[in-house]
């Protein structure tokens, strides 16, 4: 890989700045908005595959 491991690190860390930055323009904690997020996508998943087994 051109660049080496370094350089890789480097871009894909580019990409999650926007979104730091306009969450805490925002006022937003992304990191709880994160994790209840998750949390709601898991529950909705687990209930959907309960409904499925029925």
């Amino acid at each position: 890989m051109r660049g080496g491991k370094a350089a890789s690190e480097h871009e894909l860390a580019d990409c999650p700045w926007p979104v730091i930055v306009l969450s805490r323009l925002c006022g937003v904690d992304l990191e709880e908005a994160f994790r209840r997020t998750v949390t709601e996508l898991e529950q909705t998943i687990v209930s959907k595959l309960q409904d499925a087994d029925m």
